[in-house]
């Protein structure tokens, strides 16, 4: 994997920086519909048993997903005289899922990504570090 990355123009130790992705719908009360979608990011090189207690605090809280809101259809409705198919309800979550990617993958996020970042690390060695996403384990929210 880190031959594929660009060259850069200095002596640093080059170090890939594993992210880990979840997000799934999580209900806010015991009564009613009211929900939120989450995103959490773990860094991979953390040990699974540390990484999957719950108070080791491993957990780091990116964005909320918003949900398609309920006037969608009575707006389609209005233009298109008729109501909107579960089809296109699907399509318009899709979009909405992807234009909230959109606002979390940040022109910064991305020259990072392409370019790495220099950090100096715990042991006090600068390095430059890439972050790669290794995995996204999510509920599509239909």
């Amino acid at each position: 994997m880190e031959k594929n990355l660009p060259p850069a123009n200095d002596d640093l130790e080059t170090v890939i920086v594993p992210l880990m992705l979840y997000s799934d719908s999580t209900r806010l009360a015991s009564f009613g519909t009211a929900s939120l979608w989450p995103l959490y990011m773990w860094f991979g090189g953390l040990s699974k048993y540390i990484r999957s207690t719950v108070n080791s605090f491993s957990a780091n809280h990116l964005a909320y997903f918003p949900s398609l809101p309920d006037l969608v259809q009575d707006h389609y409705k209005e233009i298109f005289d008729t109501i909107p198919s579960k089809s296109i309800l699907t399509h318009l979550k899709r979009e909405l899922m992807q234009a909230a990617w959109k606002v979390i993958l940040t022109d910064e996020f991305k020259h990072i990504y392409k370019h790495g970042i220099v950090l100096t690390c715990g042991d006090g060695i600068r390095r430059r570090l890439y972050p790669r996403f290794f995995c996204y384990s999510a509920d599509y929210p239909e």
